[in-house]
C-alpha cells in the first residue's frame, strides 16, 4: 500500500460519521516539517481535539525515524496525540515509542484498519495556537497531493476508456465497410429469392449507427449467415450446370433429328 491508501484507510475509519476531518500533508509552526495527517475532531461533546498521524510504508524509512524519535514528536507537539500508521511488516509494537498509538492498515480483508495500541493523550488545551490553525485551514483550502494525483489518474483512465472503445468502434466500422463491400460485389440481387441473402443485407444494414456492444454481437452472427449464402451459391450453381448440360443435350437432339429429315427428303427426291 501506499501512504495516500493509508491514510485513505485512516479517514474510513475517522470521518466515517462525520465525527473527524481529515487534512494531509499539514505544515508544522517551523514550516520546515510536515504532519502526514491531522485528524481534527468535529463534535464538542467527544472534544475538539488534533490528533497527528505519522504514516510509513518502508520498514526502512521506519527505521530510520526511530532512530530520532523526538523530531517526530517536535513535528507533531501541538497535536493532543501521536499515532504511527503503519502497514503489515513495517514494525514491531515493541519498537514503537510507548506514547505512540499504533494502526495497521490492510488492503483487503474486512477490516482497511486495524488499532494495536491507544496513543497516550497529551495535556493540551482544545485551543489551537494561531499558526496551527492557520496551516490546517491552509490544508483544507487546497487539494492534497494524494487528491490531485488520484484525479489525475481517474481522468487518465477515463481518457483510456474512451480511446479504446472509439477504437473499438473504429475497428469495427472498417469491418463493415469491408463486409459491405463483398455483399455488394456478390450481386445478391441476382439471388433475391434467397431468405438468408435478404437477412445479410438487412444486418448489414441495421449495423450503421450502433454501439460497440451491439456492433460485435451482429458481427458474431454474420457468419452463420455467410454459410448460408456459400451453400446457396452452391445450389445455384449446380443448377446452373445442370441447366446448361440439359440444353447441349436438347440441341444434339434437335440437330440429329433435322439430319433425319434431311435424309428422308433426299430419299425421297431419288424417287
Amino acid at each position: 500500500m501506499t501512504e495516500s491508501e493509508v491514510l485513505d484507510a485512516i479517514e474510513k475509519r475517522w470521518c466515517r460519521k462525520g465525527e473527524h476531518v481529515l487534512l494531509r500533508n499539514v505544515a508544522v509552526a517551523s514550516g520546515r516539517r510536515y504532519m502526514d495527517g491531522a485528524a481534527v475532531g468535529m463534535w464538542p461533546s467527544r472534544g475538539i481535539r488534533l490528533e497527528g498521524f505519522e504514516v510509513k510504508v518502508d520498514r526502512h524509512d521506519f527505521l530510520n525515524e526511530m532512530k530520532d524519535p523526538a523530531k517526530a514528536d517536535e513535528t507533531y507537539r501541538d497535536c493532543d496525540c501521536l499515532w504511527l500508521a503503519v502497514v503489515h511488516g513495517v514494525c514491531n509494537l515493541a519498537e514503537v515509542p510507548s506514547a505512540w498509538g499504533v494502526v495497521v492498515a490492510h488492503d483487503s480483508g474486512p477490516k482497511p484498519l486495524n488499532i494495536l495500541r491507544p496513543p497516550l493523550w497529551r495535556a493540551t488545551s482544545n485551543a489551537f495556537p494561531r499558526i496551527v490553525l492557520v496551516n490546517l485551514l491552509r490544508a483544507a483550502g487546497r487539494p492534497g497531493e494524494a487528491l490531485i494525483t488520484k484525479r489525475i489518474q481517474d481522468a487518465d483512465e477515463a481518457g483510456y476508456m474512451r480511446g479504446q472503445n472509439g477504437a473499438e468502434v473504429r475497428r469495427l466500422n472498417c469491418k463493415i465497410r469491408d463486409l459491405e463491400e463483398v455483399v455488394r460485389k456478390a450481386s445478391l440481387s441476382e439471388w433475391s429469392s434467397s431468405a438468408d441473402c435478404e437477412s445479410v443485407a438487412r444486418i448489414v444494414r441495421a449495423l450503421r449507427g450502433r454501439d460497440a456492444g451491439t456492433l460485435l454481437a451482429r458481427l458474431r452472427a454474420l457468419p452463420a449467415q455467410a454459410r448460408a449464402i456459400a451453400e446457396e451459391a452452391e445450389r445455384a450453381i449446380r443448377a446452373a450446370q445442370a441447366l446448361e448440360t440439359g440444353e447441349e443435350q436438347s440441341e444434339t437432339l434437335r440437330r440429329e433429328e433435322e439430319a433425319e429429315e434431311h435424309l428422308a427428303e433426299i430419299e425421297e427426291a431419288l424417287r
